[in-house]
């Protein structure tokens, strides 16, 4: 890890480098490098430990990652990546909202949930 990190994020069962970039607003390749020990293909990335998420002077930007939900909102500030056997509302307990907050964020999942599809972003959280 970079000694310049001034924001650490605890990486727990299920996090992926994808899910906690995500969740941070930040790359990929940043991540990397600020932790080049989790590797390119982020084989180095331990359960249960802290890794730096920003370092000093960096400002964080959340592009809208692809694909996203159809309707997703425009005000999107954090993305979950959907996988195979997510419900909206595993999703919604994951990131502490409702599933009301989920559906209207994602309009096209529809109120069951029927629309949520797999290898897709959808929004969990709003400016």
């Amino acid at each position: 890890m970079v000694g310049n990190c001034d924001s650490f994020y605890f990486v727990a069962s299920g996090d992926t480098c994808a899910s906690i970039t995500s969740k941070s607003g930040i790359s990929l390749s940043q991540f990397v490098e600020w932790n080049p020990s989790v590797g390119n293909s982020c084989s180095g990335l331990w359960l249960n430990a802290y890794v730096c998420i920003s370092i000093v002077g960096h400002t964080p930007t959340t592009p809208t990652p692809t694909p996203i939900q159809d309707g997703m909102t425009k005000s999107c500030k954090t993305f979950h990546f959907v996988v195979s056997g997510n419900t909206c509302a595993t999703i919604a307990s994951q990131y502490g909202i409702s599933v009301a907050q989920f559906t209207t964020w994602n309009p096209a999942v529809g109120s069951s949930c029927t629309g949520l599809w797999a290898n897709t972003y959808a929004c969990v959280a709003v400016l």
